[in-house]
C-alpha cells in the first residue's frame, strides 16, 4: 500500500470508510428491528449507490488527472530535449564561425 497516495486522496478514503460504516450500521439496525428496515432501506439504497458512485468517479477522475499530468510532463520533457539539441547545434555553428573568423584574422595579420 502506498501511503503517499492515501495522504493525497485522504478525503476519498475517509469518506469511503464513513459510508461503509453507515451501511454496516444500517444493516445491523435493520436486522435488530425489521419495521425500521422497511422505512430505512428504500432511501438508503439510493443514497449509498450515489455515494459509492460519486467516490468511484472521484477516484477515476484522480487517476485520469495523474495520467494527463504525466503525459504533459513527458511532452514538455521531449520539447526541452529538442530545444537543447537545437541550441547545441547553434552553439557548434557559432563555434565554427568564430574559428573561421580567427583564421581570416590570422591571414590578414600575416
Amino acid at each position: 500500500m502506498d501511503l503517499e497516495k492515501i495522504s493525497d486522496e485522504g478525503w476519498i478514503a475517509w469518506t469511503t470508510v464513513a459510508v461503509t460504516v453507515a451501511l454496516v450500521f444500517a444493516v445491523l439496525v435493520s436486522l435488530a428491528n425489521p419495521q425500521i428496515a422497511g422505512a430505512l432501506w428504500p432511501g438508503l439504497l439510493y443514497l449509498f449507490l450515489l455515494a459509492y458512485g460519486y467516490l468511484g468517479l472521484c477516484v477515476c477522475a484522480g487517476r485520469v488527472k495523474a495520467w494527463v499530468e504525466d503525459y504533459l510532463d513527458a511532452m514538455v520533457g521531449k520539447k526541452d530535449d529538442k530545444n537543447l539539441e537545437k541550441a547545441s547545434e547553434r552553439i557548434e555553428e557559432m563555434g565554427r564561425r568564430i574559428d573561421h573568423i580567427e583564421e581570416m584574422l590570422v591571414k590578414v595579420s600575416e
